[in-house]
């Protein structure tokens, strides 16, 4: 039993393809993945989730930055001009030892 197919033949299906292809090859923007914001399971918290974990790593890294010019004596007024504050807003934030 033969089953139906939209093709004739081998060769049919061949130049589809390879018609297929070329059109898909001369498109401006290639074929993507769907919009995962279409998807009844998507929930914007979830990039706010990532970018809340990722501002703390980068809090930490700061902090060890900050630490490190301490230690390689400069001043607060230096490291707060690093980070576009005053040098007495940077000696407040990161200067004393927080409690655990």
């Amino acid at each position: 039993m033969k089953t139906s197919s939209i093709f004739d033949d081998d060769k049919a299906f061949e130049q589809w393809a390879y018609e297929e292809a070329a059109r898909l090859e001369a498109m401006d923007d290639p074929p993507g993945p769907e919009d995962p914001r279409t998807s009844p399971k998507y929930d914007p918290r979830v990039k706010l989730y990532q970018q809340r974990y990722a501002l703390a790593e980068l809090e930490k890294e700061i902090e060890a930055s900050v630490q490190e010019c301490r230690d390689h004596g400069l001043s607060w007024h230096k490291i707060g001009m690093a980070l576009g504050i005053t040098g007495e807003a940077a000696r407040q934030h990161f200067g004393k030892k927080k409690s655990a």
